[in-house]
């Protein structure tokens, strides 16, 4: 719940800089949870998002991950898009290259499970 929760602060601006990309990073944290109601809500708020801020979050956890360098841009530049490519591949996700609420979840739950750090490697 309290991912969650930090995703309706980012995302209301309620204590801190309203800022949506964190807010799909939080959400995204929170649908990897085992809790389904939690998960549910998170989701749907996920969902209710921005396309540009649920891409900002995938960036920002490619990079916490590992599997992208440098900072987060807010753009899906081929480096970013093979970035998304080889961590779905590693995921066992469909490598499309594009930002789905799967890869958002896949990656929240891979950084929960604290398996940053591994470019390439299986997860």
């Amino acid at each position: 719940w309290a991912q969650r929760d930090m995703g309706r602060m980012y995302e209301a601006g309620k204590g801190v800089a309203r800022d949506p990309g964190e807010a799909a990073l939080w959400y995204a944290r929170a649908a990897g949870q085992d809790d389904a109601k939690a998960r549910a809500l998170a989701l749907e708020r996920l969902s209710g998002l921005a396309e540009d801020a649920r891409a900002s979050a995938a960036e920002r956890m490619l990079v916490a991950a590992g599997y992208l360098q440098g900072q987060a841009d807010g753009r899906l530049d081929p480096a970013a898009q093979a970035a998304i490519a080889t961590f779905q591949r590693a995921a066992g996700l469909p490598v499309d290259g594009a930002v789905s609420i799967d890869l958002l979840v896949a990656l929240g739950r891979a950084l929960a499970a604290g398996e940053g750090s591994g470019a390439g490697r299986e997860l």
